[in-house]
């Protein structure tokens, strides 16, 4: 009768695959063909930490000959616990215990606390002190530097590095009850600052430093795949000899992916990023998201720094873009540039910037300019329109699909634009016919709208708003020039009142 471990290694292997960590470190004992073969997805993915004890396992595993062999993505959890000024078991109880948890009101953190047991909560102020100890210890001076680099130097086969700050949508979704017991450092003793993702002293302690110790061991050269998240443009700035140092060696970079977080950034980041996006000529997908700001409109146009240069990506096939303020021309140009390779493409909450603006339905640049080039220019086998799709005018589209499952119903606008762009359908929307002696409001009198404009005035002038006054850009949507069969998958947004004076 044939056993399990008589199949293939990898046969084994995508098996394996579907057991917990901890289920794979106990199949280890029961022979040296599962030891074989739990090792090889135990320790193809080495997790670091800020502290000691990730560095020692770091350290054994970089010594290991047969192990290191194994290991082929490092992915660093950027996390710092913060001293707390409040000293003592008392102070820490009343005023850091299970802040970072980010589940609880000051009510609910309050009954919590009361429903564990004090020995247990002894245990969790001692995890505490020990984990601020150790995580002092790998701050000081260039130790962390150090480490890495003697670490790297020893893992020939790395060639995936990842950063994060906490839990990843890479990672499988796991009980949050399970995270509470960890003996390491548990999270009932954390600092309620770790968890504040506007502080700057969370960001940018450690990616680039991350990829300048890989440059130094000499094996960022072979790295093939970098993905990072909760970024901060200002970190650029801050680590930009670190930047300029590294970008000419990623030649051989196929994967990458940055995500980014609100913070203000400084005139000089795009060109930095630029750069760094050039010393990459192998790319074969690439993912930019820009945090969306409150205030986007007052952003400088982000694509052009980033894109617009004669440099391009022979093997792009994939390219995901997210919550950018781009130029139509800018988007355009990138797309054409990539037109040969590119199969795939993702643009969620971006505004479009216009140099001018056009009259009658040519004023909806995205179903009159951008969706038609996604079909006629592109020859894409996957796309994705999501969020919230802007234009500096009034023109607003929102997306309400899952963003997870990424499923959109069938027969939705939404599917009936995704089918035109994929050429499996017609185009969904049609130009309507000029309209005729449209009377707007300007200021507080009426006045017939010139010839010109007709095709993108409303029927009906806009009341004014209450507070505000004249004179009022007539207020244009989109259904004034198009017809189409609107759902909730992909809905025109409310129209934007321009007050001047």
């Amino acid at each position: 009768m044939p056993m399990l471990l008589d199949l293939p290694l990898e046969i084994q292997t995508q098996i394996c695959e579907f057991l917990s960590r901890s289920d794979l470190k106990r199949i280890r004992f029961i022979s040296r063909g599962f030891n074989a073969t739990s090792e090889r997805l135990l320790f193809n993915t080495i997790i670091i930490k800020v502290n000691i004890p990730n560095f020692d396992k770091l350290a054994a595993i970089a010594n290991c000959r047969r192990i290191r062999k194994l290991s082929r993505t490092v992915r660093f959890d950027g996390r710092e616990l913060y001293p707390s000024p409040h000293q003592g078991f008392e102070g820490w109880l009343i005023h850091n215990c299970a802040q970072g948890l980010g589940l609880f009101q000051a009510a609910e953190r309050e009954d919590y606390i009361l429903r564990q047991a004090k020995e247990r909560l002894e245990q969790c102020y001692a995890n505490y002190c020990d984990y601020l100890s150790g995580q002092k210890r790998v701050l000081d001076g260039n130790n962390k530097l150090i480490w890495l680099i003697n670490a790297f130097k020893q893992l020939p086969h790395l060639s995936n590095i990842e950063y994060h700050e906490g839990l990843t949508r890479w990672q499988k979704a796991i009980d949050w009850r399970q995270h509470l017991e960890s003996s390491e450092c548990n999270m009932l003793a954390r600092d309620k600052d770790w968890a504040c993702w506007n502080s700057d002293r969370v960001f940018e302690r450690h990616f680039w430093p991350l990829l300048d110790a890989a440059n130094e061991a000499g094996t960022l050269v072979s790295v093939e795949s970098i993905r990072a998240q909760n970024l901060a443009t200002t970190g650029v700035w801050t680590h930009r000899r670190i930047v300029q140092r590294i970008q000419g060696h990623i030649q051989n970079l196929r994967h990458l992916s940055l995500e980014f977080v609100p913070d203000i950034q400084h005139p000089k980041t795009n060109l930095i990023m630029g750069k760094f996006l050039q010393g990459s000529p192998l790319l074969e997908s690439l993912k930019l998201e820009y945090a969306m700001n409150h205030d986007r409109e007052s952003y400088e146009d982000l694509i052009i720094p980033l894109f617009d240069s004669n440099s391009q990506w022979k093997f792009l096939h994939k390219l995901a873009l997210g919550k950018l303020t781009l130029s139509f021309q800018s988007l355009k140009k990138l797309l054409l540039d990539h037109r040969a390779t590119l199969k795939e493409l993702e643009l969620t909450d971006i505004l479009l910037r216009q140099d001018k603006q056009p009259p009658g339905p040519a004023r909806s640049p995205w179903i009159n300019e951008v969706i038609p080039l996604l079909s006629r220019d592109l020859c894409l086998n996957h796309i994705r329109l999501d969020g919230d799709l802007r234009t500096d005018d009034s023109e607003t589209w929102s997306t309400y699909c899952n963003l997870e499952c990424g499923k959109v119903r069938s027969g939705s606008l939404q599917d009936q634009i995704y089918r035109y762009i994929l050429h499996l359908g017609p185009y969904p929307f049609r130009v309507k016919g000029i309209a005729k002696d449209q009377i707007v409001v300007e200021g507080q009198s009426k006045k017939r709208f010139g010839a010109l404009d007709q095709s993108h005035a409303s029927p009906i002038g806009p009341e004014l708003p209450s507070g505000s006054t004249g004179p009022i850009t007539p207020t244009w949507t989109a259904k004034d020039s198009w017809d189409y069969d609107e759902d909730e998958s992909w809905r025109l947004g409310r129209a934007v009142w321009k007050v001047h004076g």
